[in-house]
């Protein structure tokens, strides 16, 4: 069950990252917008509409992090391994990259299932 949960908390991480304005919200709430660049995001997509702000931080911000978070597959394995810590003792130490990789696969997979069904809506 813990692993199922595990798989859930990937797949939503990913689709309130890449396709919700939930990080947006959150960093102008906690007054964060300068911090990680809210407010030149804004005014990139006033020209550009359809820019995605790990898009933006890809094509204005581009170094290693930046394109990490900017790939879905990439940064699913990184939370995957995050949030793999909370089954720490569930399992034997020597499955762990397995647990970590089925993870990620199931939560990418899951993830992009939801934008299918959501895009044909």
């Amino acid at each position: 069950m813990h692993l199922i949960f595990t798989i859930l908390a990937v797949a939503y991480s990913l689709l309130a990252w890449f396709n919700k304005d939930a990080f947006i919200e959150y960093s102008q709430l906690f007054k964060l917008s300068k911090l990680f660049k809210i407010d030149e995001f804004k005014q990139v997509t006033e020209n550009d509409p359809t820019m995605s702000y790990p898009i933006f931080l890809a094509s204005y911000y581009n170094n290693f992090f930046t394109r990490l978070v900017s790939c879905p597959i990439c940064l699913s394995f990184w939370l995957s391994a995050l949030y793999s810590l909370s089954l720490l003792g569930l399992y034997p130490w020597y499955l762990y990259p397995l647990v970590i990789m089925a993870i990620a696969y199931a939560g990418l997979f899951m993830y992009f299932s939801l934008v299918k069904i959501m895009s044909n809506e």
